[in-house]
Order: structure tokens, then sequence, then C-alpha cells
């Protein structure tokens, strides 16, 4: 019993309280074995190693445990034998803990009124009701950043053997070693934005296709990254139908041209689980497309200048600097697109033709001016129809996508100073900080995304939710389901004949819908 009792301190692992262990004792047997160590005086004070003691003492000041009161054997008369019974007393305590968290922490007390604390204030001392704030910090913090993936389904080795055989084999001389790990590293947070986004346009079905990837490359990757890696997939899906039957002992990758394994990716879309059913082009898109960004990430980081190498420090300080990367590989959950670092505002590229008017219109109209594009809070709707009007997206937005849109972007300064009050007027609610609203451009690139997706004629409201999700931090909304789609009326000019036509078709693509 006493060396079960000399152990309670050097056993400990962790600072949490083990709630099993205090039932294996009443506190009849508690008290009768607390003096039954009191008796045995000096034996067991020499039998306690000093290294319990200073673990007890560590563990007391560690946790905040109310220390009990020293029970005192005397009665008003002293003597010798009641000083030297009240000192084994005090160095019992010394050796045994007094803090809840102890794993045999009823069997440590060595007197009665110290028990019966414990008993009347267990549940106060065991749990801790008193959350720190650099408690809820790390909980938040851990809420709004990305999963860090256990298994990814390349290697080093798989990079650097991507980088020496593709565009960057001319360079790979400039690259040093430290970067290709941390290359890894930041690629994992792509391909887990890719996964999240495909995992939520595939749900509906229950089969995720090559089409499902692509519309997941357009809406996490900028227009120029999104268009190369779209390049890159059909490029490898038609090398791969190509190849004919004659080389079916080869690897998938092999035959698309992929250095990267095409069945640990298929493999880890299973693992995550990503939908029931994975077709193989779906895993062939997926591999070819984060190959392409790896060499498109190492070509916009290269240094100017010829003579400098490529590090990781480097590596880092140029991502910092570019819009189309920065916001991609950040560890936050959400997508902070359209800046750098410094939090400033970055135009994409090809933003006029890619992602806000189509080819045809962009060749007979001129681009919308570069303050329309940029444009993060409005303070009216009219002012927020007009950006649009003159922005052209290639997918009109219905009036109450609009209206949805103007609420997250809508700036109770902006409403104040054009209403003409003078006076400030207190919100009730803090707005969200400058630095993490998006602009004009990324919320129609995004939306336009979601339409695509279904080969939509017209976006909704939803599609403005799922952007809001996707580029504001804090903001989640449910998977669209099957079957809501909002539809474009035409007028009724007079025509009966053309107006019951359009009521049956809309009626038809309801029902092919469900």
């Amino acid at each position: 019993q006493q060396s079960n009792n000399s152990s309670s301190d050097e056993n400990r692992s962790s600072g949490h309280a083990s709630m099993s262990d205090t039932g294996h004792s009443s506190p009849r047997d508690a008290v009768s074995a607390g003096n039954e160590r009191l008796n045995a005086g000096d034996d067991l004070m020499i039998q306690k190693p000093i290294r319990s003691k200073l673990a007890a003492q560590h563990g007391r000041s560690r946790h905040r445990a109310t220390p009990a009161r020293l029970h005192v054997p005397w009665s008003g008369s002293g003597g010798l034998e009641d000083i030297k019974l009240a000192l084994q007393q005090l160095t019992l305590r010394s050796h045994t803990s007094t803090s809840t968290y102890s794993s045999v922490s009823a069997g440590s007390e060595s007197s009665e009124p110290a028990i019966i604390r414990l008993m009347r204030h267990s549940s106060l001392e065991t749990i801790n009701t008193n959350v720190t704030s650099a408690d809820e910090f790390v909980w938040v913090d851990s809420h709004n950043r990305l999963v860090e993936l256990q298994h990814l389904p390349w290697s080093n080795h798989c990079i650097l053997r991507v980088l020496q055989s593709g565009r960057c084999k001319e360079h790979m001389a400039r690259v040093s070693v430290e970067t290709i790990p941390r290359l890894s590293y930041l690629l994992q947070r792509a391909l887990v934005r890719m996964g999240r986004e495909t995992q939520r346009l595939s749900s509906t079905l229950g089969i995720c296709t090559k089409h499902d990837i692509t519309i997941s490359f357009r809406i996490v990757l900028c227009p120029p990254l999104a268009d190369s890696c779209i390049k890159a997939c059909l490029r490898a899906a038609a090398m791969l139908a190509v190849s004919g039957d004659c080389t079916l002992k080869q690897s998938k990758s092999s035959r698309a041209g992929l250095q990267m394994q095409v069945g640990r990716f298929h493999r880890w879309m299973k693992d995550v689980n990503l939908t029931r059913f994975i077709h193989e082009y779906a895993a062939v898109y997926l591999c070819a497309g984060i190959e392409n960004l790896l060499e498109e990430i190492l070509l916009q980081c290269l240094p100017s200048d010829s003579d400098v190498n490529l590090t990781a420090t480097l590596l880092e300080h140029a991502i910092a600097n570019n819009g189309d990367l920065w916001g991609l590989l950040q560890p936050y959950a959400h997508l902070n697109a359209g800046r750098i670092a410094s939090g400033a505002l970055a135009l994409p590229r090809w933003a006029s033709v890619s992602s806000v008017s189509s080819g045809r219109d962009s060749g007979r109209s001129a681009a919308p001016p570069e303050t329309s594009l940029m444009t993060t809070c409005v303070g009216s709707l009219q002012e927020l129809q007009d950006l649009i009007g003159r922005m052209k997206p290639r997918i009109p937005l219905c009036p109450k996508a609009i209206s949805t849109l103007f609420y997250f972007m809508r700036c109770s300064q902006l409403e104040h100073g054009d209403q003409g009050n003078s006076s400030a007027v207190q919100e009730l609610c803090y707005e969200r900080a400058y630095v993490v609203l998006p602009p004009l451009v990324e919320w129609l690139r995004v939306a336009t995304a979601h339409g695509e997706h279904r080969f939509a004629a017209i976006l909704d409201k939803d599609d403005i939710m799922q952007a809001a999700r996707l580029l504001l931090p804090g903001v989640d909304c449910p998977v669209r389901a099957l079957g809501e789609e909002a539809v474009r009326v035409r007028r009724n000019n007079g025509n009966e004949e053309d107006q019951v036509e359009a009521t049956k078709q809309i009626q038809v693509r309801k029902f092919l819908l469900l």
C-alpha cells in the first residue's frame, strides 16, 4: 500500500484527472490508510525518495488545486510527542499529492477533513471551468485552419522527378535542395482545398467525375492557373485514351505521361472519402492538375536574376508577393483570394477575359475598369447593380443573387454617407475587417464556377452563398440540393403560346433533375 501511494506522482504522465481511479477505495478505507501511514512514522519518511517529493511539489505548483488544511493532532496542551507527530504529518503531506489531478488522489490524502473536502469539491477541482483566453485562441485557430494531411499521395522524390522532367528541368540548377520539401508541404494545402470542393460538388449524386475536378480547379485557382491546369488534365486524359490496349502492362501514369502516380491519387481520394464512386479519369485529372500546379508555382517563384538560387526563404518571399499564390497556399480554411501578404489587393491576370466576360464579348467591348473589379464593399444596392452591369459576367445574376451579394458587401459607413447622414450611426455588430474582404471579381469568379458546374443559365442565391463560404472566414452553408434551380422566364409579350411553351420547358427541366 505504501509503495502504491509513494508512486502516485512518479507515474503521473499528464495533468488531467483520472476519475476512474478515485473509486477504488471508500473514504473509511482511506482514513484508516492515512492513520497507518501516520503510525509508520520515520520508516515511511525514509522510504520516500527525494524524486517523489520534487514531483509532488512541481505538481502542486502546476495545478490550481486548493491545498488541504493541516490537521492539528493536539488539542490545547503541547508536548514533544505532539510536535513530533505534527512534523511527521507535515512530512507525509510533502510526499503525497493534494492535487485532484493525481491518479490516486483519494488515497494520497492523510486526514479525514481533507477527504471530506475532496468529496465535497471534487467536481470543482477536477473539471476546469475557467477556460483561459489562450485555450480559446488555440481552439478557434485550429478550427479555422486547413487539415494537415498525414499521408500524401506523393513523396519528395516524386516532387523532384516532376521538376527534373517537366518544364522546370532547365531551371533545376538554380533550385536549392531545401526547397523540395517546402514545395511538397505547401502543395498539400492546394490539394486539401481541391478535395474539399470536389467532395461538396460530388456529394449530391455520389460520383466524382472529371467535370467535378475541372470545376474545383476553377473554384480554387485564379483564372490563369485554372486554365493551365485544365489544359494539363485534358492532355493527360487524351494520352491515356489513345494509348490503346497494347500498353495495358504499363501504369496509368506512364500512359498519361505523368510523373506522379495516378493510383496513389485514386487511393487517396478513396481514403479521404470524397464520394462513393470515383471515376478513373477523375484521378487522372487531379494528378495532372496538381503536377502542373507544382510547375507553375516554381516558375512564378524563380528569381529574376539568373545567378540567384531559389531557397526556401526566397520561395516564401515570392509567394507572399504573388496574388495568385498567396491566398491559395495559406493554412486558413477560407480562401483569401485577390490579396498579397501585406493585405494589398492584387488583380488576377486575365481577369477581364477568364472570369468576368467571355472571349467574344471582350473582343467587341472595352474591359471594365480596374476600380470596378477590385471593389470590396458598396454603400447601396443600386451601386452594386451598376458595378455588375459594367463588368458583364458570363452568367447573369438573378435579383435574389444580387441582394445576397449586397448583404456580404454592404458597408455601413458608405451607406450612411450616401444617404447624407452627417452624424455617425452606431452599428449593433462589428463589420468584417478590410483585409478579409474579397474583391468583386473574386465573388463573380467563384459564383460563376458554381453555376458552370450545373450548366446554369443564371446565377442564384445559393451560388453567392457558396462563394461566401469559400471567400469569407466563419461563413458556412449546406451543399446545394438537387433540383433547386433558378431559371430565366421570358417576358410575356402577348403571345400566349410562347408563354405556355416556356412554362413547359421549365417543368421538364425540373422533372429531369429530380
